[in-house]
């Protein structure tokens, strides 16, 4: 039983007592009445990265959706979308399975590399092939094209919104020498922004997940940090992983503040299971996280000191126990 559950039994445990006393069953029916209508529009959605369980949905994923929900997840962030299947299923047929679990899905991982077209110097001058933006080759660029990105994200938001997607993360930027940094920082800004607007033609918002390597400073700025100002703050939103916080040496509370409004959901991710570790106070997170804006904390897997279905369980425990955590 949740604690909604676990308060309401109470609630009527007392009234029920109440009308043995004064006799009043009526006005105590009337008020419970008004009590189950005020808590009607309060849910404890727990939501889980399903990437998190990749294996198991690969080996029976209708089974493991039940299993699930049965836990006590109610939503879920989905990712590993190939061309009309996501999870290795079609997307129709997952979109029936989530359902019939009584699940839904809330956001999507979505990741597609960026490569500009560029013109690569010969000694005739006339050569020209398709090359990353970062190469260490002497190019002459012209503005960054977009076609074949454009099909694809075209593809992927069409078919994340028909699971019921509310908002896609990106969480994949390529590798690149730190003298890179700065224009493989404008490159992804303008790409994450034409993203952006294609998710607001679907009703969706656009995300960024920095990794450890994006979230570390370098000489006080990170590139994160160039990232967040190239970006238009009303289009490009970020998702903050608690762990990638940590590695990175960055205080997340700080980060959160700075980015007030722009943090749009937290990953709770730990060492193992979920506030097993001590090394993250999570509570203290998800309280300022809210305190910032973040609308959606996600549970993550990546690392499993038990059988997998075990640590999501277990995991699930400790995050629903966080007095923070809003029903």
């Amino acid at each position: 039983m949740d604690r909604l559950g676990f308060f309401k039994h109470g609630l009527s445990a007392l009234m029920d007592a109440a009308t043995t006393v004064v006799g009043m069953k009526k006005a105590v029916e009337s008020m419970a009445e008004a009590v189950d209508e005020a808590l009607s529009n309060i849910k404890t959605d727990m939501c889980l990265h399903l990437p998190s369980l990749d294996a198991k949905m690969y080996e029976d994923a209708k089974n493991t959706l039940v299993e699930l929900a049965q836990m006590g997840y109610t939503t879920l962030e989905v990712g590993g979308y190939f061309g009309d299947t996501i999870h290795d299923q079609k997307v129709a047929v997952f979109n029936e399975m989530v359902r019939s679990a009584g699940l839904k899905v809330v956001a999507a991982h979505l990741n597609r590399e960026f490569k500009a077209e560029v013109v690569e110097k010969t000694e005739a001058g006339e050569s020209a092939q398709c090359k990353p933006l970062n190469n260490d080759e002497e190019v002459v660029s012209e503005a960054p094209k977009f076609p074949a990105e454009h099909q694809w994200w075209t593809e992927a938001l069409d078919a994340v919104k028909t699971l019921g997607c509310k908002s896609v993360t990106m969480a994949k930027v390529p590798a690149f020498a730190p003298q890179d940094a700065k224009l493989m920082a404008e490159t992804y800004a303008a790409y994450f922004e034409r993203i952006a607007d294609m998710a607001q033609e679907r009703d969706m918002k656009f995300c960024y997940h920095p990794s450890v390597t994006e979230l570390k400073a370098d000489d006080g700025e990170s590139f994160f940090d160039l990232i967040a100002q190239k970006c238009n703050p009303e289009k490009v939103f970020f998702q903050i992983d608690t762990f990638d916080a940590l590695e990175a040496e960055v205080d997340i509370f700080t980060l959160l503040k700075h980015y007030k409004g722009r943090v749009l959901s937290l990953h709770l991710h730990d060492r193992g299971v979920v506030c097993d570790s001590g090394d993250i106070d999570f509570d203290k997170v998800v309280k300022c996280g809210y305190d910032c804006g973040v609308q959606n904390v996600i549970i993550e897997q990546r690392y499993f000191t038990l059988p997998p279905m075990n640590c999501i369980e277990r995991s699930l425990q400790n995050v629903t126990m966080l007095s923070s955590v809003r029903l």
